[in-house]
């Protein structure tokens, strides 16, 4: 029931950031191309939509390989995913992060 949950929390959090750029919490910063994935994984703006994740979530500041292995994780996503890439990977990465055992016990 929990992973359901997260897994719906993060598809909502994401459809409105993605629908109201302008007033996002956390991923309106990033930088999409024409199809539907990001400009690069590795930019600014990606890395500080990974940073504003877990500070939503966590209350903390993400550690380097935190922010690496969310950055590596797209190039998963953009094999399996179509028109909608840095969608399903912001919503997959919240939902990692959101199911991790340091959110759900501590």
């Amino acid at each position: 029931i929990v992973d359901r949950i997260i897994l719906s929390a993060c598809r909502n959090r994401v459809d409105l950031d993605f629908a109201t750029s302008s007033s996002a919490l956390i991923f309106g910063s990033l930088d999409l191309d024409a199809d539907g994935g990001l400009e690069s994984p590795e930019s600014a703006s990606s890395k500080a939509s990974i940073g504003l994740l877990y500070q939503r979530l966590l209350s903390r500041d993400a550690s380097d390989t935190e922010i690496e292995q969310l950055v590596k994780f797209y190039a998963e996503v953009e094999a399996e995913s179509s028109n909608t890439k840095a969608r399903d990977w912001a919503s997959l990465s919240c939902y990692m992060v959101a199911s991790s055992l340091e959110w759900l016990f501590y």
